[in-house]
């Protein structure tokens, strides 16, 4: 756009208002689960006390779970209910739930819950089993976390008759509905063809379906195909095993076909095997500045190191070149990245996990480095500009948040932006 403007903060809220990330959940987005048998949606507003019975797939009241509202007093909000008031939020006492607003449930068979809820920045979101707290998690997310995006994080385990409270601290915290499926014997046929055109001799191989729940894995031999009786509800990790009971050497699953969800009817899902070894691998790097002040990370001294999440051996460490990185990974593997010699500069969050495929025949992975603000003086006016004191509105935005500012009008800050191009989205 181009633009002679002043744009002017006039208080903090105004400066670190900001769009709701992927994170957020509304209530039309809670009624979309569908992998559980039962649910009670949070639609109208309860009084402390009220009980309420989940619903089967037809909308009629079943016999599976008690849930309780505890309070305090509940409002409307988002389509969901959250505590009405600081005085309604719930407190702790000995590491478990004392007073204030939460939902209570009793399971009437063992199961699996999920609690479908937004969770404010900072916020811990907490669940007691008979008076004992057993999950407890902090969101760190600039935005809101729900089930929606988390699903192991809020979804557990629960025995028939004990007593189970969810609730949150802090503000920011909604609740949308409660999900219930009770333990099942019930089977699917999970199948689909194997597809692998490598050069091992594979005599003896077998495909291992491990439930993520736990029991004893399923085993069947490698081939073209596979078909196996899978428990409803239910994520299997598929791994391969040689006739010596370890994994191939040079082959592997793909990293995109070694996990599938069983749910309520059989499952047709493919397994594509790759030969692998060590591959070249190469990015671009790339460095944002945020004070235009003509200096910048000298890139010489810097080395990234690339960690498998899941195999200690598989370390590898590169220095940078003309801007760019080149060395051999070991593919079919996630990476953790980390960065030595940028003082001053952080790896952004896209460049600090690499998963690299098995069978890319040319793997990239590039990588940004943004300088880091410490605290910046308070100043009434900045610049933006080729020239100025930042480049880019969005620097200039950064710049004022790490700033600290008289309260009120004391605290503007006018942002003056020289004519020109500026390719970038701006939230205010």
């Amino acid at each position: 756009m181009r633009m002679k403007k002043l744009l002017s903060f006039l208080t903090a809220t105004a400066v670190v208002a900001t769009t709701m990330t992927a994170f957020s959940v509304t209530a039309d987005a809670a009624s979309a689960i569908t992998d559980f048998s039962y649910k009670l949606l949070f639609t109208t507003v309860p009084t402390a006390g009220d009980t309420a019975k989940l619903a089967d797939a037809d909308g009629n009241d079943a016999d599976v779970m008690t849930v309780t509202y505890l309070g305090g007093t509940w409002q409307a909000k988002s389509g969901g209910i959250q505590p009405a008031a600081n005085a309604d939020r719930p407190t702790v006492s000995n590491g478990a739930y004392s007073a204030g607003c939460a939902i209570q449930f009793v399971p009437e068979s063992n199961g699996e819950v999920l609690v479908d809820r937004k969770l404010g920045a900072g916020k811990v979101m907490k669940v007691d089993e008979n008076g004992k707290n057993i999950l407890s998690l902090t969101n760190k997310a600039t935005g809101s976390i729900s089930t929606k995006t988390d699903v192991a994080s809020f979804t557990f385990d629960v025995e028939a008759g004990n007593t189970y409270i969810a609730y949150a601290t802090g503000t920011g915290d909604e609740f949308y509905g409660i999900y219930f499926e009770p333990a099942s014997s019930s089977t699917h046929k999970l199948s689909g063809a194997v597809n692998y055109t490598g050069s091992a001799d594979t005599t003896g191989w077998k495909l291992v379906f491990a439930d993520t729940k736990g029991g004893e894995p399923i085993q069947v031999d490698f081939g073209e195909a596979y078909s196996i009786d899978a428990t409803q509800n239910r994520t299997y990790n598929i791994t391969l095993v040689g006739a010596d009971g370890k994994a191939p050497e040079a082959t592997t699953i793909m990293l995109d076909t070694n996990s599938v969800y069983v749910g309520k009817t059989d499952v047709e899902f493919n397994i594509n095997v790759v030969d692998f070894a060590l591959t070249n691998t190469v990015g671009d790097v790339v460095v944002h500045d945020i004070v235009n002040d003509g200096t910048s990370l000298d890139l010489s001294g810097v080395n990234l190191t690339f960690k498998s999440q899941t195999d200690s051996e598989h370390e590898y460490t590169t220095g940078i070149t003309d801007n760019k990185i080149a060395l051999e990974l070991m593919p079919n593997e996630v990476y953790d990245v980390t960065a030595t010699g940028a003082d001053g500069y952080e790896l952004s969050p896209l460049s600090k996990t690499y998963s690299m495929p098995a069978g890319d025949p040319a793997p990239f992975h590039n990588i940004l480095f943004t300088e880091t603000l410490g605290a910046v003086d308070f100043a009434s006016e900045i610049k933006v500009g080729a020239d100025k004191d930042y480049a880019t509105i969005n620097d200039a935005i950064t710049a004022i948040k790490a700033m600290t500012r008289p309260a009120g009008e004391d605290g503007r800050v006018t942002v003056l932006v020289d004519p020109g191009t500026y390719t970038e989205q701006v939230t205010v």
